[in-house]
């Protein structure tokens, strides 16, 4: 990795079990597993974004005429 930045996190040990057993399974490294969660997570939340965006300008400029006969 590239000018990459060591930190250190503090997490549940049955959490650590799990994290470790999926990393072994998938065989990463744990920044590697990590760096694929984060960017997971900002991907859902960019959909998540773009679905609030979508629903707000279709509430906002549906037609309801048919609602009031």
């Amino acid at each position: 990795m590239r000018d990459s930045v060591k930190f250190a996190v503090s997490i549940p040990e049955k959490e650590f079990k799990d994290l470790e057993a999926f990393r072994k399974k998938r065989g990463v490294t744990r920044s590697k597993l990590v760096l694929e969660a984060f960017e997971l997570w900002k991907e859902v939340k960019r959909k998540e974004r773009l679905t609030k965006i979508y629903e707000d300008g279709y509430f906002e400029n549906r037609d309801t005429s048919h609602f009031l006969r």
